[in-house]
């Protein structure tokens, strides 16, 4: 019932068309790839969803094409913003998501976007996605029961500068070696749930906001 509700919600949400062909736009560009699958709390359902069983590790590209996490590709695309609340913020399985700026004089602005978005491939609707800020982004499945969790992939550099200051704080005792690995991506969990987020994720997003509290954040 929960389910069919947040469908109807999203189908009947005004929708602020986005014009002139938004493959070409500055609205949500480039390549993000799936690196963590959450359960919803805000949905009720069986014990599993094998609509996004194979989801982790998929790229997602808005470019001249879309590519769509189910695998599809479409030239004849576009996103239209949706004006509705974004609840889904509110489960506590996407808390890592929601964390704010650092109280420092060197800290930017709060960077998180919060807007919901919908992807269509010509009239097709092929799913929404909240932009959580210009570097993830929220994808849920057809049936509600998973989140998955995108990110703008980090270069060497950025991630070597990462580990650095998580082991300078230390959240790490690894190697600076550039690569998200198991260790890294513990470290950045404890440092996550340090910073507000109500569980240690087994990969916590890497959100701008995060980034800016470890002083590492590329503007």
């Amino acid at each position: 019932m929960v389910a069919i509700l947040l469908l109807v919600m999203m189908s009947t949400a005004s929708a602020q068309t986005c014009t002139g062909g938004c493959g070409n736009s500055e609205t949500l560009e480039g390549t993000f790839i799936v690196v963590d699958l959450r359960r919803s709390s805000m949905v009720e359902g069986g014990p599993g969803d094998t609509s996004a069983a194979d989801w982790l590790g998929r790229e997602v590209v808005f470019g001249q094409s879309l590519n769509w996490i189910d695998g599809t590709s479409c030239e004849d695309w576009r996103i239209d913003k949706v004006d509705r609340p974004i609840d889904e913020l509110s489960d506590p399985n996407l808390s890592d998501l929601e964390i704010t700026p650092v109280d420092s004089a060197s800290s930017s602005d709060d960077a998180r976007q919060s807007v919901l978005w919908q992807a269509l491939c010509g009239d097709e609707l092929l799913g929404h996605v909240i932009e959580i800020d210009k570097r993830v982004l929220v994808i849920s499945s057809p049936s509600g029961l998973t989140n998955a969790i995108l990110e703008r992939p980090l270069s060497r550099d950025e991630i070597t500068a990462l580990q650095l200051q998580l082991i300078d704080m230390k959240f790490y005792e690894g190697d600076a070696n550039g690569i998200i690995d198991e260790a890294t991506s513990r470290a950045i969990s404890a440092y996550a749930e340090y910073r507000g987020a109500e569980y240690r994720f087994y990969r916590a997003a890497i959100t701008e906001n995060l980034l800016d509290g470890l002083g590492v954040l590329q503007n």
